[in-house]
């Protein structure tokens, strides 16, 4: 357990002013009320709003101290928390927090002269209180003697208490309000009553859709917490100004609720003798344009994100970096609108480092099954980037980070071109329309975090992981963290040693990405790794924030990241200082050993003709742009940044800087390598029809079968082909090599081509050739209208060469089979 002190006077856990000797002998002390789930409230010392309490009562005429006393949802003693040296006055009480912060926390308050005029101590346990399941408190003695219990039932809703009928009684239940802290004289309700249906949830998107009906839905048919349905005599009561409904707001009728604009609408069921718990958000948006974004929508508590005391905008900078949490409601509006796909509660905090000056903040939104949801947010919101992702515990609502007022797409482009090629661990990306609190705010990207909550969702649930940010530890063994650190920082280390304790390809393709959009913010930042804790887990990446990729703020494309990186002489500002050695030293070490260096060659000049060649780049820059330019006008003005000319000055910038980058790199790998200049290479030039072919150049796998790049000569390339349809193969390789001395044509008769052309080779053009077995008979089993031989030289004849021939057969429906044959 941690302690904080908060004033300037420290006073250790056992140095706390006692009144007297205590014991438990003085006294009886009793769970006395529970809060399983809080949603706002009381901000505590730790300028958090609790997750979720526990009230102990004194009922003696003494104090007690419960140094050493336990508290825990779990039975076993040894699993209980250990509460510190803190004191219950005589019938007094003692607020205990559940809410897995594990700290004590002192606060003193002083008068002008610097003397302490008060104190306030808060307890915060290492646990949180089952909400989905039943399940108990128990509080033990420091001689595991059990003091007290409660069995807790399924929580029916957020923000409701459960105690004691009065201070002490022996009877539980449901409470009209929670007593935290004070005297349980409140009485208990018949049941509690549940959220009412509303129908329909939204609009959106939809110009010529002026109003809305809200009505009412199968009011019979809801359930209490006690399983009963809802009164006859139970009415809606609800408001449109985004505050609480309460006993005298509007009832709401059969005949609904005419909403014209933008409103907040909360409703809930309310009846005499029964507990009316928090009301049911519902937003209603009436957007002036047809969608062609997804939409967020934000409900919240002004003070929450503005009060000069504990909002959490309000008093973010980059020099504060406060990461309280917030709660709000969460509404996510797919393209087509209507109902919403998300409708929860969550919790927000704000992130980012110097991003936090910006107008528009990056906030985090955490889904919690203790807000009465799930533990994540169930929705695919990457459609077209991660398909795959459609579960997230939690979600980045980001800003575009540095990025901001200059293209917002630079970051989740860069990701999605490598990310969506190569075996990596990145953010999902989409861009959409934002709204807080009924307001129209711009834009915002809908990002996957970068944490565990991106392993959770692509590892199949996977929790007990090792997880560093920074060379900071955020989940797992510290220790592990510290021993791959030495590996690598000791000399001599093979290849093979490193891919034992590292995903060697998966790390390279993150440096590829990093050193070709020259992201200088990076690694001696914006550096997560992560491991499975078991043993024999070997490393991995996950690329982040790779906003200064496209030459951000005029960066030049000729820009020498790799040796930056390699901390050699380069053209980079000195001020770019996020090469240190110690972040520097493993990709060096890597460096050092011929395989690696070999495999990083081969694997970034492939890229460099597969997925990182302009064209390619530029079509991801123009799908992002083609979304967000319907709103950009509008979000601009909103957030006050560069306006509509300026930004499309701004993508064609990108566009351009990857023809300049794609060229230099080629520059700076020569250089690097002490190569000559790299020769135009395509590979599957003529073919069509590439979606069942599998390429690859030196072992690395070209993602479309084709490549149109550049390769270095005087090295040996191996080509390898082979087909997803089985009995369908590759056969040979037609190759044309251009050189000084004009074209020469061949084929090769193998599945694998192994070939390397000399200095002042200027085009070499490979075409793999695919052929089908078991069919020697197709000259009487197929309709074949015209038929080619090939000897292995590539010659052509109308009638078969001696010895080995291609046989090229042409169908009468146009398709073509290729086989090779021995001819006597």
């Amino acid at each position: 357990m941690r302690m904080r002190i908060i004033g300037t006077i420290l006073l250790a856990a056992g140095m706390l002013p006692a009144t007297q000797s205590l014991s438990a002998d003085t006294g009886q002390v009793y769970i006395n009320e529970v809060m399983q789930s809080a949603v706002g409230g009381d901000i505590d010392l730790l300028m958090e709003y609790p997750d979720g309490w526990v009230e102990l009562y004194n009922s003696g005429t003494a104090a007690v101290s419960l140094k050493g006393y336990r508290i825990g949802k779990k039975i076993k003693f040894s699993k209980c928390y250990e509460l510190p040296d803190v004191t219950i006055p005589a019938k007094g009480y003692l607020v205990i927090y559940c809410d897995k912060a594990d700290t004590y926390v002192v606060s003193e308050k002083k008068d002008r002269f610097g003397r302490v005029t008060s104190v306030e101590r808060e307890v915060h346990t290492d646990f949180r209180l089952t909400t989905d399941a039943e399940s108990g408190v128990y509080l033990y003695t420091p001689d595991a003697v059990l003091v007290d219990s409660v069995h807790l039932p399924v929580m029916f809703k957020p923000n409701v208490g459960y105690g004691r009928l009065s201070d002490g009684d022996a009877v539980w239940g449901y409470e009209f309000q929670p007593t935290k802290g004070r005297p349980n004289e409140g009485g208990h309700p018949l049941a509690v009553l549940p959220d009412p249906y509303l129908s329909p949830a939204g609009y959106l998107g939809d110009p010529d859709h002026q109003a809305v009906f809200v009505k009412n839905m199968r009011m019979n048919r809801l359930k209490m917490s006690n399983g009963e349905n809802v009164p006859n005599n139970a009415v809606v009561r609800y408001t449109t100004d985004g505050t609480e409904p309460c006993d005298t707001s509007e009832i709401m009728t059969s005949a609904g609720v005419y909403v014209d604009k933008n409103t907040i609408f909360k409703a809930a069921i309310f009846c005499d003798g029964y507990l009316t718990p928090d009301a049911l958000t519902a937003v209603y948006l009436f957007h002036p344009r047809k969608l062609t974004l997804p939409t967020v929508s934000l409900v919240y508590d002004s003070l929450d994100m503005f009060s000069p005391e504990y909002g959490i905008i309000a008093l973010n900078t980059k020099e504060t970096k406060y990461n309280w949490r917030r709660p709000a409601n969460f509404t996510y509006f797919g393209t087509v609108g209507l109902n919403p796909r998300i409708n929860q509660i969550c919790e927000v905090r704000v992130a980012g480092g110097w991003t936090r000056d910006n107008s528009q903040k990056t906030l985090i939104a955490y889904a919690h099954r203790r807000f009465g949801s799930d533990d994540y947010f169930d929705q695919a919101f990457w459609p077209t980037t991660r398909p795959e992702a459609y579960r997230a515990p939690s979600i980045m609502l980001r800003n575009s980070g540095n990025d901001f007022g200059n293209s917002f797409i630079r970051d989740g482009v860069a990701q999605a071109i490598v990310g969506m090629n190569t075996d990596l661990d990145w953010q999902g990306y989409q861009p959409a329309i934002y709204y807080i609190n009924g307001k129209y705010d711009g834009l915002i990207n809908i990002r996957e975090r970068s944490n565990e909550d991106n392993v959770w969702t692509h590892y199949n649930g996977l929790e007990d992981i090792t997880l560093i940010e920074n060379a900071q530890l955020k989940e797992g063994d510290w220790q592990q963290y510290q021993d791959f650190v030495d590996f690598y920082s000791a000399e001599g280390h093979t290849y093979e040693e490193f891919d034992s304790v590292m995903d060697i390809v998966e790390y390279t393709n993150m440096m590829i990405c990093n050193i070709f959009m020259s992201n200088t913010d990076f690694p001696g930042n914006n550096n997560t790794l992560w491991r499975p804790v078991a043993e024999g887990g070997r490393w991995r990446w996950i690329i982040k924030d790779v906003d200064r990729a496209f030459g951000i703020w005029g960066h030049a494309a000729n820009e020498e990241y790799l040796k930056w990186v390699l901390n050699l002489p380069s053209n980079i500002s000195s001020g770019e200082r996020a090469n240190g050695e110690y972040w520097t030293r493993l990709f060096r070490r890597l460096m050092s050993i011929e395989r690696y260096r070999d495999l990083f060659l081969d694997m970034f000049t492939v890229y460099m003709g597969d997925f990182l060649t302009p064209e390619y780049m530029k079509k991801w820059i123009t799908w992002a742009h083609d979304r967000v330019e319907p709103e950009y006008e509008f979000y601009s003005r909103v957030q006050r940044v560069n306006g509509k000319s300026s930004w499309e000055n701004e993508i064609n910038r990108m566009k351009n800087w990857t023809n300049s980058r794609w060229e230099d790199m080629y520059r700076q790998l020569a250089e690097y390598y002490s190569l000559d200049k790299a020769v135009p290479v395509v590979v599957n030039n003529n073919t069509t029809d590439l979606s069942f072919q599998i390429i690859s150049i030196n072992g690395v796998t070209l993602t479309g079968g084709r490549f149109n790049g550049r390769l270095f000569p005087d090295r040996e390339y191996i080509f390898d082909g082979a087909s997803k349809y089985s009995g369908f193969d590759v056969i040979g390789w037609e190759v044309s090599t251009t050189g000084v001395a004009g074209t020469e044509k061949k084929v090769y008769m193998d599945e694998t081509l192994s070939m390397t052309f000399p200095t002042g080779t200027k085009q070499v053009t490979v075409n793999a050739i695919f052929g089908q077995s078991g069919i020697e008979n197709i000259e009487t089993v197929a309709d074949v209208v015209e038929t080619f031989y090939y000897n292995p030289q590539g010659m052509e004849s109308p009638t078969p060469f001696e010895g080995l021939n291609i046989v090229k057969y042409i169908l009468r429906d146009g398709k073509t089979v290729t086989v090779k044959k021995f001819i006597k």
